[in-house]
């Protein structure tokens, strides 16, 4: 083994070399799960910047800049910067801009695949990427989904100070299981791309049985009173 590549809860993926003479690293995300910054040592040693089709930018200049991406996998050409905490692959070696996005290769300069959608219908278009990146993501080459958010990332669902926010209890229509503990193991149990189909599915489950169209909706917060 040479290197270890560890996904910590808050968006953090630690890389740990095993080589003589060779140091391990952090790597910081924000909440759409791109690398921002490298810690070493415990100081920051690179901050990174990406439009929102995932082409990285020169921090100073704020023009795209191929090379201006983390150093996360050590002699492989790729790395992990935008969309990094899910680990897709962005090569650059020699000037190569690509992202190695689950079934297929994606490139950034133009917001496509090289490849057709293994999926009917999985997109606009069948090589498109998802045309309003902010919120919605492919990640895994075969399917539109919602984007990437802190509950998503592995964030803490609960905060000192802070309690969920259940609608359910003063409207019909959406609201959460009443208790929130039971939200946070469906959430932890199923993935990202996964967890909005959960949530349709119980939902039209739930309408067959008389009960509200969304058992579940997305961890809403508010501040104690």
């Amino acid at each position: 083994m040479v290197e270890r590549y560890v996904s910590l809860p808050g968006g953090v993926l630690n890389r740990k070399g095993y080589a003589v003479g060779a140091t391990g690293s952090w790597s910081v995300s924000n909440l759409h799960g791109d690398v921002i910054a490298t810690v070493e040592d415990g100081s920051v040693t690179a901050a990174f910047v990406y439009d929102p089709f995932g082409q990285p930018l020169n921090p100073a200049s704020g023009v795209v800049d191929t090379t201006a991406v983390p150093a996360t996998r050590t002699g492989t050409g790729t790395t992990d910067g935008w969309a990094g905490v899910f680990q897709r692959g962005y090569e650059h070696t020699g000037g190569l801009n690509q992202t190695l996005m689950g079934a297929r290769t994606y490139l950034p300069a133009l917001g496509m695949f090289t490849a057709t959608d293994p999926v009917a219908g999985g997109n606009t278009t069948t090589y498109t990427y998802p045309q309003d990146p902010i919120n919605h993501a492919d990640y895994t080459g075969t399917m539109l989904s919602d984007g990437p958010s802190g509950s998503t990332l592995n964030i803490p669902l609960s905060l000192p100070g802070w309690k969920p926010f259940n609608p359910q209890r003063g409207d019909s229509k959406r609201g959460t299981f009443q208790e929130s503990r039971t939200y946070k193991i469906i959430q932890a149990a199923v993935g990202v791309y996964s967890f909005r189909t959960l949530i349709s599915s119980i939902g039209w489950l739930g309408q067959r049985r008389g009960r509200p169209r969304y058992p579940i909706s997305p961890g809403v917060w508010r501040r104690n009173c």
